[in-house]
C-alpha cells in the first residue's frame, strides 16, 4: 500500500465518519434535543443560585456567632 493509497482510503473514512454523525434529524428530534438543553440549561442555573445563596447564609451565620461570642 503507497502512501497515496492510504491517504485516499483515510480521507474517505474521515468522510464516511462525518456524514454518519451529520445524518439530517428529523424537527421533532431536534426539537427533543433543544428541549433537553434548555432544561439542562435552567437545572444549572437553579443549583448554582442556590450554592451562592447557601454561601451567603453560611457566611452570615458565621459573622452572627462571632459578634455573640
Amino acid at each position: 500500500m503507497t502512501k497515496r493509497h492510504s491517504k485516499e482510503l483515510s480521507s474517505e473514512n474521515v468522510q464516511n465518519h462525518r456524514r454518519t454523525r451529520t445524518k439530517d434529524l428529523s424537527s421533532k428530534v431536534l426539537g427533543v434535543i433543544a428541549v433537553r438543553k434548555m432544561m439542562k440549561r435552567l437545572k444549572r442555573k437553579r443549583v448554582s443560585w442556590l450554592k451562592h445563596l447557601a454561601r451567603y447564609i453560611s457566611n452570615s451565620l458565621t459573622l452572627v456567632m462571632r459578634t455573640r461570642q
